[in-house]
Formats: C-alpha cells, structure tokens, sequence
C-alpha cells in the first residue's frame, strides 16, 4: 500500500482545495437552468446513463428532490472540510462514509415519472463533471492518513 496520507500543510491543503472545490459544486448542481453540459454534447455511455436533455428532464421535473440531495452533499462535503480543517484523519474517514451515503442517497431514488429509473443514474453525467475527481482525491487522502495512523499504532483497524 501506497502511503497517500497528508503529511505536510502543503497536502493538508491540498485536501482542503478538493473539499472546498466539491463544496461549491453542490452549489451549482442547485443553480436553476444551469446546462448539464455543453451544447451538442452527447452520453459517453449510451445505453448505460442518458443523454444531456434527459437528465436536465429528470432534474427539472422533481427539483426538490434534486436539491434536497445536493444539500445532503454540501452537509457531508461541509464536515468534511471541517475535519480536514481541524487536520483530523480518522474523523476524515469516519465522515467517508456519510459522504459516500449523500452520493448513494441519489443512486436509491427513483425519478417519479421514470419508474426503475435511478435518479442519480440519470443524472451521473453531471456530478462525474464536476466531482468525481475531487471524491477522489480526498478518498486517497482519508485511506492515507488511515494506514498511516494504523502503522504508527495511533488507532486499529
């Protein structure tokens, strides 16, 4: 196992850009009439998660629900950032879990008009854009500091 955890103020501030970043991005996942993506941009996955217009659709036609969820992100993004703030690793992991839960939250919810369709699947084009690489990155660093603290002998797996 790599050692990815954050050692220095620069990596501490590192995951504090990434959990600030995914922050803000909860933010504009709730703007109204934001373009999901750019025009004539089309599915990478075809089959598997729909297209642009559909999932601006899916979004518009529940949007309570749709910032109900991104509320549920910013919340776990925010204690997030607090425990990145305070430098505390195992809090970081703790949290991992609930960040996790605020994503799946979404994936568990159906469109009302769509029947088995997954909201989230629906709409994963969106927050693969704009946060998957911050989750990440802060994932690295909460694993990191975790198998760090474990070798030291500051907490047990």
């Amino acid at each position: 196992m790599i050692d990815r955890r954050p050692k220095t103020d620069d990596d501490w501030k590192e995951a504090r850009h990434h959990a600030t970043a995914l922050l803000e991005a909860t933010n504009l996942l709730q703007m109204p009439g934001r373009a999901v993506a750019q025009p004539g941009e089309k599915s990478e996955n075809p089959g598997i998660e729909e297209g642009p217009e559909e999932i601006k659709a899916l979004m518009d036609a529940d949007r309570a629900s749709w910032v109900k969820y991104t509320h549920g992100l910013y919340d776990a993004t925010k204690l997030m950032l607090d425990a990145i703030d305070k430098i505390h690793a195992d809090q970081m992991l703790d949290l991992g879990d609930q960040l996790d839960q605020a994503c799946e939250n979404c994936h568990k919810n159906r469109a009302p008009s769509q029947g088995p369709v997954l909201l989230l699947d629906s709409a994963v084009v969106v927050l693969i854009l704009i946060v998957i690489s911050l989750l990440e990155e802060i994932a690295h660093h909460v694993d990191a500091a975790v198998a760090g603290m474990v070798e030291a002998g500051q907490v047990e797996r």
